[in-house]
């Protein structure tokens, strides 16, 4: 594209003033009876590239999120702009989300109206604002205290030595109310919880597409269960099915004297307690290969398995009383 435009450009016969590109959207200002020859000449770049036109209506034309206006003189002003399509539905009040990024839903159609507009339209596209802010149920104080606090603040501050200072980590953390913005206070300024909701739309909508078949399914934690009652437990990255062909291949008659065996053929071997493949389950899935190993050693800790102790040596000590109590809930549960 930007081949295109400078090669176009340059062999214009007359000056454009500007042309701004996004993306394959393009504003350009050409003098009214050439529009058809630059028309033509950007259509003869490339069969495959071809370019369509509006023009302003009463002196005026939408770019992107911007309405550009032409004034009698010949300057131009610029508004902030959106779509008569627009549903006016942004992140509701109600909705359970931080305040904080309720908070940034304002300041950030605050900005986008203040870097779009021309100032002579800022009053009118704060009301803009308001209105659209009261349809998805945001209080009028709540309201005025962020526009109050926002004007407060010197618009496109600089970042300074100070700000560079403090290097913040945001930790991923889930969203429950009153609670996790509790927890965020007991850290220091270098680290803050960057909140995230538990139910997404997933949650609202029937999936489309057809489940995956579980043998393949891959980066995931497998339970194996064996005629005496216990499980195998493991994970893997690969296809379930190729994992669980490799078990099966472990516990033949000819690997018998195999020096390397998984807790599950040792647990064959010696017990002559055959493993049902057919029903193996999903545990968890994680496609992280520390975390799916973490979850495979919790997992061990919670079921009856044939895993021999050394597979959940990794697991941190303080994991313990945690996972005591679940297996004390677990139980009253069951009775």
């Amino acid at each position: 594209m930007n081949d295109l435009i400078s090669s176009v450009l340059e062999s214009l016969p007359f000056q454009i003033p500007f042309f701004c590109v996004y993306v394959d959207d393009s504003i350009t200002a050409v003098p009214e009876n050439k529009i058809q020859l630059i028309l033509n000449r950007l259509n003869s770049y490339h069969t495959k590239i071809q370019f369509t036109y509006e023009i302003e209506e009463n002196s005026k034309i939408n770019f992107l999120d911007v309405e550009v206006s032409r004034n009698q003189d010949g300057t131009l002003l610029t508004n902030w702009f959106t779509k008569p399509t627009s549903s006016g539905r942004i992140l509701n009040f109600y909705s359970n989300n931080p305040t904080s990024q309720k908070v940034a839903t304002i300041t950030g159609l605050l900005n986008r109206a203040e870097r779009l507009s021309h100032v002579s339209f800022h009053h009118e596209n704060v009301l803009k604002i308001k209105n659209l802010l009261h349809k998805n149920n945001y209080p009028t104080s709540f309201i005025n205290q962020c526009i109050n606090k926002k004007n407060g603040k010197s618009f496109g501050r600089q970042c300074t030595l100070a700000d560079t200072a403090t290097i913040r980590k945001h930790v991923k953390f889930p969203f429950i109310n009153n609670l996790s913005q509790k927890i965020n206070q007991c850290f220091n300024t270098s680290t803050k919880l960057a909140f995230y909701n538990l139910k997404t739309t997933s949650f609202l909508y029937t999936p489309l597409k057809d489940p995956t078949p579980i043998l393949k399914q891959s980066n995931l934690i497998y339970g194996i269960p064996c005629s005496c009652g216990s499980l195998y437990i493991g994970q893997t990255k690969q296809y379930l099915g190729n994992r669980l062909n490799q078990h099966k291949n472990d516990c033949k008659a000819n690997n018998f004297a195999k020096r390397e065996k998984t807790a599950l053929a040792m647990h064959h071997f010696d017990t002559g307690h055959n493993f049902n493949f057919d029903n193996a389950i999903v545990l968890e899935r994680e496609s992280n290969w520390y975390k799916r190993n973490i979850s495979e050693m919790i997992h061990i800790n919670l079921h009856k398995t044939v895993n021999m102790r050394s597979d959940t040596q990794g697991l941190s000590i303080i994991y313990s009383n945690i996972l005591n109590k679940y297996k004390q809930l677990n139980i009253k549960v069951g009775d």
